[in-house]
């Protein structure tokens, strides 16, 4: 009788201790799987929340915040024209509007935090050429201008400068263009300077005592990717 009773008792402290187990195993498994469920969301949410593109301008959505992007980094843009004019803001609203002009903006969680404003076209001579020796078309292929590159102060330093500008580039690239032009207003701003130069342009001229502007020029070359 003692013998069956203590069975009895085994039997039942085994199923309980099986059924802990498993139960524990169980529990785990659905903790586990909750945080996974959990991180993909946050995960997910993130990437969201994190979302970058290069899109055409959209005057609506976009000028008002252009227009404080340029006035903010005035001495810091990019410009084939006279930045530090009175008119500089007047010269921004019709570049952005100007029809032969092309405007990018690189949105994050849809809002605009930079731009970059490009031109690329014939210059007279060219077209001179052109006209005159049709059988060499090579001689008479575009020029491209970039006017302004401005970025967020807040997002400045995390590659979006480069993203614009090779996008820029590219689009050159996929237009023809020979070279691309551009000037920037602060000769001694080394930052600045490095980066075109990381970009592979030179500069061609300016920087002197009469005068802080320097022009750089970059030699398109269409047998590597930017």
């Amino acid at each position: 009788m003692n013998y069956l009773l203590f069975l009895l008792f085994s039997t039942s402290l085994i199923h309980n201790s099986l059924y802990t187990m498993f139960n524990q195993r169980n529990i785990r498994r659905l903790c586990s799987l909750k945080n996974t469920i959990q991180k993909m969301h946050t995960d997910s949410k993130h990437s969201d929340d994190t979302s970058e593109s290069v899109t055409p301008y959209d005057e609506q959505r976009d000028k008002k915040k252009i227009v404080a992007l340029s006035q903010k980094n005035q001495t810091k843009l990019s410009s084939y024209e006279h930045d530090q004019s009175p008119q500089f803001l007047r010269e921004i609203e019709a570049c952005l509007n100007a029809p032969t002009t092309t405007c990018k903006v690189l949105l994050k969680n849809n809002k605009p935090i930079g731009f970059i404003t490009y031109t690329i076209h014939l210059p007279w001579y060219k077209k001179y050429l052109k006209k005159q020796f049709p059988q060499f078309p090579s001689i008479a292929k575009p020029v491209a201008y970039i006017h302004h590159l401005a970025i967020d102060e807040s997002y400045q330093k995390n590659g979006y400068g480069k993203k614009l500008l090779t996008t820029a580039i590219n689009d050159c690239k996929e237009q023809n263009a020979v070279k691309i032009i551009l000037r920037t207003t602060d000769w001694a701003d080394r930052p600045l300077n490095l980066f075109y130069i990381n970009h592979g342009f030179h500069s061609t001229r300016g920087g002197s005592k009469f005068s802080t502007v320097l022009e750089w020029e970059k030699t398109l070359d269409y047998s590597k990717e930017e």
